[in-house]
């Protein structure tokens, strides 16, 4: 991926490298983590969709929020406070596009951070 293009999500790493004083093997572990934990999440989100479950749309948005906001990736973070809003409000209509943007936007996410950090 060309580092010089510009991305549709919003990803600071060298900030998190900044804020680790520069420790890139506690970078990679983290984002090791973050792969793993934001997929383990994203999947629990498509199967609630699937299913319409409004209770765990909500639950899972909301740990999804707090997933990227540890990893700086701020675009999805507010994409996923939309789908626990819409979630809490019971609009499940409204979140299925939503849910689908966040799959979308975090495939291009995993493939960023494997190909330029991992």
């Amino acid at each position: 991926m060309d580092n010089n293009k510009k991305q549709d999500f919003i990803i600071d790493i060298e900030n998190l490298v900044d804020q680790l004083e520069g420790n890139v093997s506690f970078l990679n572990e983290i984002l090791i983590n973050f792969l793993n934990n934001a997929s383990i999440l994203l999947d629990k989100l498509n199967n609630a969709n699937d299913n319409n479950d409004q209770k765990t749309i909500m639950k899972t948005a909301h740990s999804i929020t707090n997933v990227f906001s540890s990893v700086l990736i701020y675009s999805s973070s507010e994409l996923s406070k939309k789908i626990e809003m819409e979630a809490k409000n019971n609009n499940l209509d409204k979140c299925k596009p939503l849910i689908a943007a966040i799959n979308k936007e975090l495939n291009s996410i995993f493939d960023y951070i494997k190909q330029n950090y991992l």
